[in-house]
């Protein structure tokens, strides 16, 4: 199996018992959406709107998703929401 950018994914050790089986092997995904960039080299110039939304191919669907703008203090995705704070920003995206 390989990511989107082509490197091997490790998915585990998978049991399959005898008989006919069929197994989902897709892994869920998380995607940001932000709009396009209002400035000039990449930054905006106003407040961004941050969506985010989760996907699973497999049918288990996805419990919620985190975000955190330090990976420290997490907050659990309740909908979109607006970042205004000036300056660059680094963002992480959980899934459960």
């Amino acid at each position: 199996m390989a990511a989107d950018d082509g490197t091997a994914v490790e998915i585990g050790e998978v049991a399959i018992p005898s008989g006919e089986v069929s197994a989902e092997f897709t892994i869920p995904t998380v995607k940001l959406i932000l709009p396009a960039v209002d400035g000039e080299n990449g930054w905006y110039r106003s407040p961004v709107k941050v969506e985010m939304a989760g996907h699973d191919l497999s049918g288990g669907g996805i419990d919620h998703l985190e975000w955190s703008d330090d990976a420290v203090a997490w907050d659990e995705y309740a909908g979109p929401f607006m970042y205004a704070e000036e300056g660059e920003r680094s963002g992480h995206l959980v899934r459960g």
